[in-house]
């Protein structure tokens, strides 16, 4: 990476000794509410392993691991280090190996590790609106075209939320899952079934539904 060449495998023990040796001093005397310094920590012993490199392949992976682990052994979230990354990760570790400068390793990790969380973010606030936009205009729907009560549309789409994963279910699973004893629970489906949101299958007494449409 880089040009570098690695040193002698005869000094890699030596350097691996060190390197655990000042990895356990630091683990031990860090301020375990110093999110910040966790984080340059396992920064930091990324990339010493990733220089030391005493593997002849999986250099990369196992010092992404040692550092998610440690990430984890003091409870903050593990970094992701994602396929789009790559070029910027490479030549971060080559910066600082040129310059001297760990700085310029950990603002990288830093500033990925902040965007990675920004997107992931986005992502559930972009996918619950999403979901109450749908939900909201459901009950919509349903006041207008059959007339029934807010709050009555409000429990049937409850429902079909609840089933809109499930291959199958039954009355006692809508029973158990909101409380409704079973008339209510049989009124509820029954009239999803009146509108065209799900399908009724076998006899009354072990009678079971499937989504038709939502």
């Amino acid at each position: 990476m880089g040009g570098k060449s690695y040193m002698s495998y005869l000094r890699l023990p030596a350097r691996l000794a060190a390197f655990c040796e000042e990895l356990n001093r630091r683990r031990k005397s860090i301020d375990t509410k110093d999110v910040a310094a966790i984080y340059e920590l396992s920064f930091w012993a990324h990339y010493e392993l990733v220089t030391i490199h005493p593997w002849a392949d999986g250099n990369g992976r196992t010092c992404r691991l040692l550092m998610n682990l440690l990430q984890m052994e003091f409870d903050v979230l593990p970094i992701k280090v994602l396929k789009e990354d790559k070029a910027e990760y490479i030549q971060a570790l080559i910066d600082t190996r040129e310059n001297e400068d760990i700085n310029i390793f950990i603002d990288c990790m830093t500033r990925l590790h902040c965007q990675h969380l920004k997107a992931d973010i986005d992502h559930y606030i972009d996918s619950t609106s999403e979901k109450m936009v749908d939900k909201q205009d459901l009950q919509k729907k349903m006041v207008d075209k059959w007339s029934i009560k807010p709050s009555l549309a409000e429990k049937l789409v409850d429902i079909l939320e609840f089933v809109a994963d499930k291959d199958e279910f039954s009355t006692e699973q809508i029973v158990s899952h909101f409380g409704f004893n079973a008339t209510t629970a049989k009124r509820y489906l029954r009239q999803l079934t009146e509108f065209g949101y799900l399908e009724p299958h076998g006899g009354n007494k072990n009678r079971t539904y499937s989504n038709k449409k939502l």
